[in-house]
């Protein structure tokens, strides 16, 4: 088994592989992840370019300041779909384990994900720390050395702890680690929060919604103390101390999670039939008109109020506090929609079995096209010409050449992975069973005695 574990043509049959999802999965999380996985690449290709010499420097700036720029900034609530998309997985996922009586092990639960995020991120750390440098050159070269290569260097041990948004927040070793940081908090609190919302749901589902207003409480408190700017591309504003205080830190961002959690936990009961939620028809309508018009609002939202030269410190801290997590309640209803028979075409879309596919290369796309993106702007001999076509040129060159990549990666790392994990994890199970076993045995012994 361990031997086939390491098979490529083992591995791109499972890798490629679709099947009919059964009536306790949730198909519509994968086109979620898939869509929101593009939104993020698209918005790194955006903050690429920001980073070399363009030679149409005045229609990027006019660009910038019109309205349809904020579809692309807003690409940072990707990050607030998946918080909320794996804690609910999470909370679901569990509760379906308590239902069947697995037995809840505290070290292989963190051990699985442990060794499930690690594996290949561990390979993109050694390779930024080593041997990136080496695989261009030009007159920006030298900022791969500094900004990927020492980082790794100097760093690589609290990006393998997952500890970088509090310890190296503006030295970060493969700076978009930051959200594995936080996801990985986060998971590590969640036993207790899960097992209690097991056993005490009236108690734990109001507890989960003061979590997420503390939250929102806690992000108003940073947001108006440094004075942060809730629009990115507002040119007044510290773009550093947003990212700082408030964009990679696990106490300010942890709002869309709990609501995750919340929404896992309801799925599970519905799925369960334990309660129904029928809606007729004009109900639906209107909540799914509410829920795009509040992603609409959310995307656009303070384009014409934050963006002035004179700060509104009011508007900026309620802005940062509420947009998360209110873009997370609007995709908490997609979801829900989907999974209840009420998503529609919606539903079809995002639950085409393509996505099954795609969405098994999405962490490794996530890890390594960031240094992609690194290695094409720092190699550039010459300025780029910025428009929304190359912008677009960019972005799919960026994408393929990311999946070939992850593929490498998968065959190398998630993989086999899998393979000794389910090894070691039945090996320690068998060993538990004898245990007890022998203790079932000495215990009617002794009673035979």
């Amino acid at each position: 088994m361990l031997v086939k574990g390491f098979s490529a043509y083992t591995n791109s049959i499972k890798l490629f592989k679709m099947t009919t999802p059964t009536p306790d999965q949730l198909p519509c999380l994968n086109g979620l992840k898939c869509l929101s996985m593009l939104w993020v690449i698209y918005g790194h290709t955006f903050a690429a370019l920001r980073a070399g010499p363009i030679t149409n420097t005045k229609y990027y700036l006019e660009w910038l300041n019109n309205w349809n720029s904020r579809f692309l900034l807003s690409a940072t609530f990707s990050v607030d779909t998946f918080l909320t998309i794996g804690s609910a997985l999470l909370s679901y996922g569990f509760m379906k384990a308590k239902c069947k009586n697995v037995r809840f092990n505290l070290f292989l639960y963190y051990l699985h994900r442990y060794l499930r995020l690690t594996a290949p991120f561990a390979i993109v750390v050694l390779v930024s720390a080593t041997l990136v440098k080496y695989m261009g050159s030009g007159p920006m070269w030298p900022f791969i050395d500094q900004n990927v290569q020492q980082t790794c260097a100097n760093n690589w041990w609290s990006a393998l702890l997952y500890v970088q948004n509090y310890v190296n927040v503006t030295d970060m070793c493969v700076g978009l680690s930051w959200y594995l940081n936080v996801d990985f908090q986060l998971y590590l609190i969640s036993p207790v929060l899960l097992n209690a919302l097991c056993k005490y749901p009236r108690i734990c589902l109001p507890f989960l919604a003061l979590c997420v207003l503390g939250c929102v409480g806690v992000s108003f408190y940073v947001a108006w103390v440094h004075n942060l700017n809730a629009i990115l591309s507002n040119f007044y504003g510290n773009y550093n101390n947003y990212e700082t205080y408030y964009y990679y830190l696990t106490h300010t961002r942890c709002a869309p999670w709990f609501i995750g959690v919340i929404l896992g936990y309801y799925i599970f009961k519905l799925k369960q039939n334990e309660f129904t939620l029928k809606l007729n028809k004009t109900v639906v309508w209107i909540i799914w008109k509410v829920c795009l018009g509040t992603m609409l609002a959310c995307s656009l939202g303070g384009y014409s109020t934050l963006r002035g030269e004179e700060y509104d410190r009011y508007g900026n801290a309620f802005h940062i506090a509420l947009v998360r997590p209110v873009w997370s309640l609007a995709i908490s209803w997609i979801i829900l929609a989907c999974t209840n028979d009420y998503g529609g075409p919606v539903n079809w879309v995002l639950s085409l079995p393509i996505y099954q596919v795609l969405n098994r290369f999405s962490y490794s796309i996530y890890l390594t096209h960031a240094t992609i993106l690194y290695l094409i702007t720092y190699n550039k001999k010459r300025p780029d010409y910025f428009s929304n076509f190359n912008m677009a040129y960019d972005f799919w060159g960026t994408l393929w050449f990311s999946a070939g990549i992850s593929y490498l990666l998968i065959l190398m790392t998630e993989s086999p992975i899998v393979v000794i994990e389910k090894m070691l994890f039945e090996r320690f199970g068998k060993r538990k069973q004898l245990k007890r076993s022998l203790e079932s045995g000495v215990d009617n012994a002794t009673l035979k005695k």
